[in-house]
């Protein structure tokens, strides 16, 4: 009974991951940036950074940065801002930035929530045509006092993408960032095509093979679960669940 229960939830778990991978959306990485050799800060009301960042794919909706808090505020808000970028950079002062809300969002976490030396997600609705075109990203706080609030970031030029401004004005190195896009199952097969096998090299043909694969899965595992059991040798047909011969059969054995 235990294995048919075993095999039962296996079977019901296959079929939940297959409808979440089937209908569901992921995250997946376009850029990390790990460099983290230098504090930027401390960052706090009137201070503001601001990377210029390059998308990849479409459906930009998330970025990741290096956040530390070493104290002693505990309260206020961390605020990112991203804007499309108009026209290039110059090397000099920030370049101008372009206020579109097809391409504009906003995003903010309590200070509360950030563990020194973590990367922390910053969420946000997906820019769908975001592939090819370069933003601007600028973190800011508001009500955060002292000085234990810093961004992590390297200390020399290391991302080709864009560049970093501190105050307004050009600064050596690059935050410490991830960019992510989300991605239906259609992300996925994408960049599972390097991996694949010249007969799957159509990506519909390899989705399907995936779809049959957990499809035949579930159903063994449904048949483990609630198939019938094979019918009990004859041997054994005369003898109770204790094992030894029912009340029936001792008569029919007395009688002879």
């Amino acid at each position: 009974m235990r294995g048919r229960l075993t095999a039962a939830g296996m079977a019901l778990a296959s079929i939940g991951l297959a409808a979440v991978w089937l209908g569901g959306s992921f995250f997946l990485i376009d850029k990390w940036q790990p460099a983290n050799t230098v504090n930027l800060g401390p960052l706090r009301d009137g201070y503001q950074v601001e990377q210029v960042l390059f998308a990849p794919e479409d459906g930009l909706a998330r970025v990741d940065l290096h956040l530390d808090n070493n104290g002693p505020a505990t309260t206020g808000e961390i605020d990112l801002v991203l804007r499309e970028l108009a026209g290039g950079e110059d090397g000099g002062g920030l370049p101008a930035a372009i206020d579109d809300p097809a391409h504009g969002r906003a995003a903010s976490t309590s200070l509360a929530d950030v563990n020194s030396f973590e990367m922390h997600r910053f969420d946000f609705k997906p820019v769908e045509d975001s592939g090819g075109r370069s933003f601007v990203v600028a973190v800011g706080a508001d009500g955060v006092a002292g000085d234990g609030l810093t961004l992590r970031a390297s200390g020399e030029d290391v991302y080709s993408g864009g560049g970093l401004y501190v105050d307004g004005e050009a600064a050596a190195g690059d935050l410490n960032f991830a960019l992510y896009h989300e991605a239906g199952i259609g992300g996925i097969t994408d960049k599972v095509e390097p991996f694949r096998p010249p007969l799957l090299d159509q990506g519909w043909l390899f989705m399907g093979c995936m779809i049959l694969a957990v499809l035949v899965f579930g159903w063994l595992m449904s048949a483990m679960a609630f198939g019938t059991g094979a019918a009990a040798p004859d041997s054994l047909a005369g003898e109770s669940p204790s094992g030894g011969l029912d009340e029936a059969a001792r008569a029919r054995t007395q009688d002879v």
